[in-house]
């Protein structure tokens, strides 16, 4: 279903609200830089990114996502296939309980980040880029090397869990 807002106004930015991003992602089999799958961030360093790192590895690679806030950051990772769609999902839960980014495959959840409350992710207006983005730094040290080199398919935002 689509935003009923007629205002303009983006519905993409999570404020306080628990976020969910799923897609169907495919690596392809052979060495690869850094790059980035999703990129959410302010200009003020507030958001959140999915991204690979650079391997020489054919087969597989690690996928991480990171919810950032100024100086700030919660990273999980978790390695996944390389050559073949899969199915992940990455969300933030805001539920006092949780408090944390997970990287799921499927149904299933194969990374959670430690616990950490960030308040609000304001990504105020930010565009959200696919495949694309700029550095993390000083937070987080990932830099793109190049756009993704591969290919996304469903990609779907969810502001419940």
């Amino acid at each position: 279903m689509f935003s009923r807002r007629n205002d303009s106004k983006t519905v993409l930015n999570p404020r306080n609200l628990p976020y969910f991003i799923e897609l169907d992602a495919v690596v392809p089999s052979e060495a690869s830089s850094d790059q980035y799958l999703f990129h959410h961030v302010s200009p003020s360093g507030v958001g959140y990114a999915a991204y690979f790192r650079g391997t020489s590895s054919p087969s597989t690679v690690d996928v991480h996502f990171t919810v950032v806030s100024g100086t700030d950051a919660s990273t999980t990772s978790a390695t996944v296939d390389k050559g073949e769609f899969i199915h992940l999902g990455f969300c933030y839960d805001t539920a006092l309980e949780e408090k944390k980014a997970k990287i799921l495959s499927g149904s299933e959840v194969i990374a959670t980040s430690p616990r950490f409350n960030f308040g609000s992710i304001d990504t105020s207006g930010a565009p959200l880029l696919l495949g694309s983005g700029s550095s993390l730094s000083p937070v987080v040290s990932f830099s793109p090397a190049q756009t993704f080199s591969g290919s996304i398919d469903n990609f779907r935002v969810f502001h419940k869990i």
